[in-house]
């Protein structure tokens, strides 16, 4: 399981939740969930757990490793008008830890 939270800094609700997780040293694989909504100024009641799918091509050893790696989480989601956006939440050292953005990432 991922844990983390989400926190909803905006005015009115996110809707269509989408988290992705993403890991350097694996380019063509990532974590991906859907999640509910959350209101204006509202966080998640608890940690969330994300769970992960293990595969051939990402395995037990890949995901125990993978915090050391350089990994980027994303999170789209809509507004009530259905306009899209995202932030990006990075632990590269040489990028911002927080990106926000219009439309999908």
């Amino acid at each position: 399981m991922v844990k983390c939270a989400i926190w909803n800094i905006g005015g009115g609700p996110a809707l269509h939740l989408r988290l992705v997780a993403r890991f350097s040293q694996h380019p063509g694989i990532q974590i991906e969930s859907e999640l509910s909504p959350v209101g204006a100024n509202q966080t998640t009641a608890s940690p969330l757990k994300i769970p992960v799918i293990l595969h051939d091509n990402f395995n037990r050893m890949d995901f125990e490793i993978a915090p050391s790696e350089v990994w980027e989480l994303c999170l789209e989601y809509e507004d009530v008008f259905g306009r899209k956006f995202h932030s990006k939440h990075s632990k590269n050292p040489q990028l911002p830890w927080v990106h926000l953005g219009n439309g999908g990432v």
